[in-house]
């Protein structure tokens, strides 16, 4: 910086500081040297999982300082004024391309190259249960439950999407459908046969030369039955 005094007098011959009248003091002038925005290091790109964190960050030189005005593709981002950007717990839709404007008023606005984030889908644990049920006429289908919890499925027994209704074995394959989660499970429905009660008749039949037959009466009814006499079907 240059300083300079100044004095003020009235009358004849020379100024200097024993004849002034007035004087004002230490008036200094500081002249800045303005430099543009040069970008010494360039955000970096990045590979995140669901729910971490993540940052960019630039490191740039210029007189006045530079101000920052970080952008996801092209877009500002409001409130990212900062040399550095932080991302907390990042989704799949925070994927995509960064950089920074930089300026300082010396030269045309910078902008840094563009560092793209890839955010991969997190895992999800996917639990099955309900396995086992009874034939009752009415379809059975497995419990499903998943961490973190109400995210989309797709269910399938034995390849269908339709829960089974009758007796048997069925392989159960389960798939999370959610932008920002990933995961499955497999495992098998069985649908136990249910008890049916058979009442027989016609036990107490008289000779009379003609071949005899009991009754088979099941609930619920309209079942199929197969009667043997001493181990043989006649």
């Amino acid at each position: 910086p240059v300083t300079f005094r100044i004095y003020g007098f009235n009358g004849t011959g020379s100024p200097s500081a024993n004849t002034a009248n007035w004087r004002i003091d230490d008036v200094k002038l500081t002249v800045t040297t303005l430099a543009p925005v040069v970008i010494a290091t360039q955000p970096v790109a990045q590979t995140a999982t669901v729910g971490t964190s993540v940052s960019f960050s630039v490191a740039a030189t210029g007189t006045p300082v530079p101000l920052y005005q970080w952008r996801k593709d092209g877009v500002d981002i409001v409130g990212a004024t900062a040399d550095t950007l932080t991302l907390a717990s990042v989704l799949t839709s925070d994927a995509g391309a960064y950089d920074v404007v930089l300026s300082n008023g010396s030269g045309p606005d910078v902008t840094s190259s563009a560092a793209t984030l890839t955010v991969n889908k997190a895992p999800a644990t996917v639990a099955l249960s309900g396995l086992t049920a009874t034939y009752d006429g009415t379809p059975k289908s497995a419990t499903v439950t998943t961490t973190p919890g109400s995210l989309g499925l797709t269910v399938t027994y034995g390849g269908s999407a339709t829960a089974p209704t009758n007796a048997g074995s069925y392989a159960v394959e389960v798939t999370v459908v959610d932008a920002n989660y990933t995961g499955s499970a497999s495992g098998t429905l069985t649908i136990d046969r249910a008890a049916a009660t058979v009442t027989l008749g016609g036990l107490v039949q008289v000779y009379d030369g003609l071949a005899q037959a009991a009754t088979a009466t099941t609930s619920p009814a309209g079942l199929s039955v197969g009667l043997t006499y001493d181990g043989s079907a006649s």
